[in-house]
């Protein structure tokens, strides 16, 4: 049974809510559980499994496909606060490709049973509006990440991903391994170091063990919004 706080909480993230009949309220709160994952902990396999739609309150998961060589292409990740709906995807009809989910951290979501999340779209537009619309935005960002891997150079890909990190941590002192930078960029560790030795060399950033440092944003600014 979902907590006050809980069922606030989806009151509040869910905004086809107040749309919603008190009959259809009542059977979305007994459809909802409290998951929590550890870190490092797979929510299911890419082998069209169905999660149901989920609310993230605490943590962060990393969202990827795997290949049939078993390569990881990080597709995007879930903060606190943010609503997935593609680990929906048994209920969205026009959702075909299948994901995998793995939390980065200690985390705690609220999960939406797949057949609960099926009979509100089947019963309520407002409901079925708002769970495509996610799949559309989510969608857009698996676009985005394909249109870097397809048509960026390593450097520029680096730029942007090192540029989005300080912006998202307030930070130009970042915490990241190449391994991390590498997975984030669906690319060789390699390749990453190679291009981290290009960007220090130009005085861009500096490297040390396990931080990097951005010293001219200007600079990777610039690199970052190259045609």
């Amino acid at each position: 049974m979902l907590s006050k706080t809980e069922y606030e909480l989806l009151q509040s993230n869910l905004p086809f809510f107040t749309e919603l009949t008190s009959a259809q309220k009542a059977a979305l709160a007994a459809g909802t559980s409290t998951v929590h994952y550890a870190d490092g902990a797979l929510l299911n396999q890419n082998d069209r499994s169905c999660i149901g739609l989920i609310l993230l309150i605490q943590g962060e998961f990393r969202v990827f496909m795997t290949s049939p060589a078993g390569k990881d292409i990080t597709l995007f990740r879930l903060s606190e606060g943010t609503v997935c709906v593609l680990s929906a995807a048994c209920v969205l009809d026009a959702v075909t490709f299948h994901i995998s989910i793995r939390s980065e951290a200690d985390s705690r979501a609220l999960i939406v049973a797949p057949a609960v999340l099926k009979k509100l779209c089947t019963d309520n537009i407002y409901a079925k509006a708002f769970c495509y619309e996610k799949a559309t935005e989510r969608f857009s960002e698996v676009m985005w990440t394909m249109q870097q891997i397809l048509f960026m150079k390593a450097d520029q890909r680096l730029a942007l991903f090192l540029q989005a990190e300080s912006m998202r941590t307030g930070s130009t002192v970042l915490t990241l391994t190449h391994e991390k930078i590498a997975e984030e960029m669906n690319s060789a560790r390699e390749v990453v170091t190679r291009m981290l030795r290009y960007l220090t060399n130009d005085g861009i950033v500096k490297v040390n063990r396990g931080t990097i440092t951005i010293q001219n944003p200007e600079a990777l600014r610039q690199l970052a919004e190259q045609q």
